[in-house]
């Protein structure tokens, strides 16, 4: 599961290599659309970035839940 967490952070960090691939558009386009077109892939990667961070909180704590509920029942005997 750590695994599977660091390589979905992976595309994260690669940013900066995603924006410097984007410079042969930059000759086409005007600076206003180029730079939102680049400030819309950040607002992408930030999203990307947090809802996989808010997926792996929410089913670490209902593991952590489940497992507290689960020992509480077999111990009520």
């Amino acid at each position: 599961m750590h695994n599977a967490l660091f390589n979905n952070l992976v595309p994260f960090f690669v940013i900066k290599g995603a924006l410097y691939s984007n410079f042969g558009i930059a000759k086409i386009l005007p600076v206003e659309e180029f730079a939102m077109i680049v400030f819309l892939k950040l607002i992408v990667q930030i999203y990307y970035f947090f809802s996989i961070v808010i997926v792996y909180i929410f089913a670490f704590i209902s593991k952590r839940l489940w497992f507290l509920f689960s020992v509480e029942s077999r111990c009520v005997d």
